[in-house]
């Protein structure tokens, strides 16, 4: 946020720098003026789901057309979050892969097309609830199947030959082999 008052009496040029009186209404001026600009960033901040709080929130939910339902301030944020993006939303790639993001709450997601209508689902946080599920799905015009694979270390995950991976522990040793990575497939 900009300091007013101080660049506006630092900018002074060098002829009025010693005059008590100028200084003394130009900073009034500015102290008049930071104070609104200080209000209006407020309010605008109230309107910012990431910043809003309580009764602003159940007003920005109100425009958004998603009650809280009980909702803690934090869980409504994310609900709004994923409003926000249904409203906007025409069921396009961009639109769903901003979805799945948001619902798992990951930067680390990918989504990719899978035969016959379906999609593939990847995030670094595991596989989604069924809720999770069911409200990623509604950002999607149509889709038979969405399977999800679960959170796997890559420096350790299982593979049978080449690749990053160690392949099968033996019945001697489990301490040796890759982990298996889970595969969830929902028919929607």
């Amino acid at each position: 946020m900009v300091d007013h008052v101080s660049n506006g009496l630092s900018n002074l040029i060098s002829q009025y720098e010693d005059s008590e009186n100028l200084r003394f209404l130009l900073q009034t001026f500015l102290e008049e003026l930071q104070e609104i600009e200080d209000v209006n960033t407020e309010m605008l901040s109230q309107d910012d789901i990431a910043n809003a709080e309580g009764v602003q929130l159940d007003g920005i939910g109100e425009h958004l057309g998603k009650r809280r339902e009980g909702l803690t301030d934090v869980d409504y944020r994310v609900a709004l979050n994923i409003q926000k993006i249904l409203n906007a939303g025409e069921g396009r790639f961009h639109t769903a892969l901003q979805m799945w993001r948001t619902v798992m709450g990951s930067n680390t997601v990918t989504m990719q097309e899978e035969f016959p209508a379906g999609v593939a689902l990847y995030s670094d946080v595991g596989a989604p609830t069924l809720t999770q599920l069911s409200t990623f799905t509604q950002t999607l015009p149509i889709t038979v199947t969405a399977s999800i694979v679960a959170s796997y270390s890559s420096n350790d995950a299982f593979v049978f030959e080449g690749g990053v991976g160690s392949g099968f522990g033996t019945t001697e040793d489990s301490s040796i082999g890759g982990e298996l990575v889970s595969r969830y497939t929902n028919i929607i």
